[in-house]
Order: C-alpha cells, then sequence, then structure tokens
C-alpha cells in the first residue's frame, strides 16, 4: 500500500522527518517505500537508525531511478546510510507493466557500486526472506 503522509506543497525536511519518524515507530508497516523521492527529503541519517531500531526494510525501488527526477542520488545516500548502520533492504521492481517486473539493474547496479552487505538484503535469498517473516511474525 502506498500512502502520501505530506502535502507536496507544505512539505519540509523538518516535517518528512517527524512523518518518517512516526511510522517508524508504526508496528504495522513492514517495509519504507519509496524514501528516495526528492519531493519528501528528509534528515536521512536520523531516520535511517530509527528504521534500523524498529526492524523496518528499507526498499529500494528500481523505478525511482527513472521515474523520479533526483532520487537516484537521495536513493544512493539512503543505501550507503543503511549499509553504515547494518539496515536491511528489500530491492523492488516498482512494476506497472508486466514487462518490468523483476526489473532490478538498477538497484543492483547501486547495490553493487557501494559494495552493499549481500545478507542485508532481505530478498535476495528465500530463506533470508522467509527468516525475515517469522521473525516479524508475519504469516505466508
Amino acid at each position: 500500500m502506498h500512502t502520501q503522509v505530506l502535502d507536496v506543497e507544505k512539505s519540509t525536511e523538518e516535517l518528512c522527518t517527524r512523518a518518517w519518524l512516526n511510522v517508524a515507530k508504526n508496528p504495522r508497516v513492514n517495509v519504507i517505500g519509496h524514501p528516495g523521492q526528492e519531493k519528501f527529503k528528509f534528515d536521512y541519517e536520523t531516520v535511517i537508525k530509527e528504521f534500523k531500531k524498529n526492524g523496518k526494510l528499507v526498499e529500494i525501488n528500481n523505478s525511482s531511478f527513472k521515474v523520479r527526477p533526483g532520487s537516484a542520488e537521495n536513493c544512493n545516500l539512503i543505501v550507503k546510510l543503511c549499509k553504515k548502520h547494518e539496515v536491511p533492504v528489500i530491492v523492488n521492481s516498482d512494476s506497472h507493466f508486466s514487462l518490468l517486473l523483476g526489473e532490478f539493474s538498477n538497484a543492483i547496479n547501486l547495490l553493487k557500486e557501494i559494495d552493499f552487505p549481500e545478507e542485508l538484503v532481505i530478498n535476495s535469498s528465500e530463506e533470508r526472506f522467509k527468516s525475515y517473516l517469522k521473525q516479524h511474525n508475519i504469516s505466508y
């Protein structure tokens, strides 16, 4: 489910940071989607640490690199911080068209570029993904 928590016209880094900190505390949220959107920049360092503390997965959305201007740079910074703070990520094609299903090349290239640890990519193996689901009491 995609939810926009802020009005684009009124968003500031401070408001976005507060919004993400609140989302991080929500036990019903497991994956942080589209965190690199330029129009919703936040204090990445502070919030990424909070995602770690609350067991959230950070989505590396392949489509963000092409469809959301400014997102590539933000995603790069977010992934580096996830590596630094050992925050797990999940790679997603965000395919809205069947031919793009499973297309992760931009996300994978970014992860390889910064030598991101594979063990922090939760959906890089079925075993790792199922383990995450079990740890968080999510049935499949």
